[in-house]
């Protein structure tokens, strides 16, 4: 599923997470998905959290009554989910192998969660396919995954190749491997029998977000199967 790298990095970052949250790039993702998970998450739902970092989803989605399951391949990151959710009966949660497929029966779950992970896997045909496998024929997937043609992903590129010789900028850069367009998604997904339901935009700067025809940091696509 993902490399060593993405493991360690993540395993570096578990303890500072959800201090993520307070920036507004991370603000936005928290208050877009609850947005999202309120029209579409329903009480007694099996839900799974696909990359569950910290837990800071898996909260938003407690409030509309889903059992949740976290899994991630940080053990730090698990860890630290375990320590927000142990006593909460809704929630499980579990280490997971990202060499291996993702370890579940199929059709188990009614919703399946990924919040910028897909970026970071090795295959992501492979990935969706597990993903098609354990979720309910009547199912669906909310992913978020970068925009290609994002100018705050390019600039950020920019930067990182000149300063960091010099100071540690934008590392995720260096494991964030995969980026697509509106189109190249669609297409994904159609090639692994799933297709867009619907779609959400988010800008990591709140001024690009008033601009006409300037292109999304992030996507958000509610998906189904076919």
């Amino acid at each position: 599923m993902a490399s060593n790298k993405v493991i360690e990095y993540f395993d570096l970052q578990s303890s500072k997470w959800s201090s993520k949250y307070k920036k507004y790039s991370f603000s936005a993702r928290s208050l877009l998905f609850d947005y999202v998970f309120s029209k579409h998450l329903c009480s007694n739902q099996a839900v799974l959290d696909l990359g569950c970092g910290a837990g800071d989803l898996t909260s938003l989605m407690l409030k509309y009554k889903c059992f949740v399951h976290g899994v991630d391949i940080s053990n730090s990151m698990i860890e630290y989910y375990k320590s927000r959710f142990i006593s909460n009966s809704s929630v499980g949660f579990e280490l997971i192998d990202p060499k291996q497929p993702i370890p579940f029966k199929p059709r188990t779950f009614d919703a399946i969660i990924s919040s910028s992970v897909l970026e970071y896997v090795e295959s992501p045909t492979s990935f969706l396919q597990d993903i098609y496998s354990i979720l309910k024929d009547d199912g669906y997937l909310i992913i978020s995954v970068p925009c290609s043609l994002s100018p705050v992903r390019f600039i950020q590129s920019i930067l990182r190749k000149l300063f960091a010789p010099f100071i540690d900028i934008y590392s995720y850069l260096e494991i964030s491997k995969n980026s697509y367009s509106f189109r190249s998604f669609s297409i994904l997904l159609l090639s692994n029998s799933m297709y867009v339901k619907d779609l959400y935009k988010l800008h990591s700067m709140p001024v690009l977000k008033h601009i006409p025809f300037i292109p999304p940091s992030l996507y958000v696509f509610v998906v189904e199967k076919m």
